[in-house]
């Protein structure tokens, strides 16, 4: 999974959740990333672990 995320893929949550876009990944060894999407009109954003993703479509 960690290969096929990059900066400006889309990616959902495993749980569900909104349709986010990746913004920033780590360049560590955390396999992180910081994605951003809106909510009610709203830009939010979070830090999550690769592996708690899928990328959408």
């Amino acid at each position: 999974m960690a290969d096929s995320v990059k900066v400006g893929t889309t990616v959902q949550l495993n749980s569900g959740g909104p349709i986010m876009t990746v913004t920033y990944l780590s360049r560590d060894d955390s396999n992180k990333c910081d994605c951003k999407w809106f909510e009610a009109g709203k830009l939010e954003q979070g830090t999550f672990p690769i592996d708690a993703l899928t990328v959408t479509k």
